[in-house]
């Protein structure tokens, strides 16, 4: 696990209810960081269908099974789009079309860029 993912675990695993404690729908496109438990589940729903190739067809790649999710946007049992942490700590999304690989080089950088949004 790429360090700056495991010291922001250590601070806060998750963010818990926070849309229904209100929120901001807009406040990182509408995602919440996840706890270990949807980390694994987010994880295992898509590295399982790897040996099937089916998001290939969905997304023209592959998960990466090294790829590590840490934000998602989530009724608690559909993850449709959320972001990821590569073996190398960049971070990348996904959703429902597309998944992107390495759009911001770090963690650090994901949450400027979302506070630089906010200013």
């Amino acid at each position: 696990m790429p360090p700056a993912l495991r010291t922001l675990w250590e601070i806060h695993e998750g963010a818990h209810g926070v849309h229904a404690r209100g929120l901001r729908r807009d406040f990182m496109d509408g995602h919440a960081f996840i706890d270990l438990d949807d980390v694994q589940q987010i994880h295992h729903m898509f590295t399982v269908p790897l040996n099937h190739g089916l998001l290939m067809d969905k997304w023209g790649r592959a998960w990466d099974p090294a790829w590590i999710p840490v934000t998602s946007r989530t009724d608690r049992t559909v993850h449709a789009s959320g972001h990821f942490v590569d073996a190398d700590g960049r971070v990348g999304s996904w959703d429902d079309r597309t998944l992107t690989p390495a759009k911001h080089p770090t963690p650090a950088h994901y949450l400027h860029h979302i506070a630089d949004r906010m200013t």
